[in-house]
């Protein structure tokens, strides 16, 4: 009964939950800088350290691109229960 009514709502807190997730370059690389012979690099330490510590920056535009493609492809899929998520409620019918 009420399952019709929070699923814009349960769309838009895992659209925001996932995005979230991939923010977490600061904690990893503040931390570990890579950890031990590199065992904890993310993609995004990864692309830090191949464009700015290793002045490649193709390489680094190239792991960028790869690393907002799941972010956008995201965005794409959820789109309408972001915005429908966003906007439940905010209108008297």
């Amino acid at each position: 009964m009420i399952l019709p009514f929070i699923k814009p709502v349960i769309g838009a807190t895992l659209i925001t939950s996932v995005l979230s997730s991939f923010q977490q370059f600061t904690i990893i690389y503040n931390m570990t800088d890579g950890g031990p012979i590199d065992a904890t690099t993310t993609l995004s330490i990864a692309t830090y350290k191949q464009a700015f510590t290793g002045y490649d920056l193709g390489a680094g535009s190239a792991l960028a691109v790869i690393a907002a493609l799941p972010i956008v492809l995201v965005f794409i899929a959820f789109q309408r229960f972001l915005v429908s998520g966003m906007t439940a409620g905010a209108v008297k019918e």
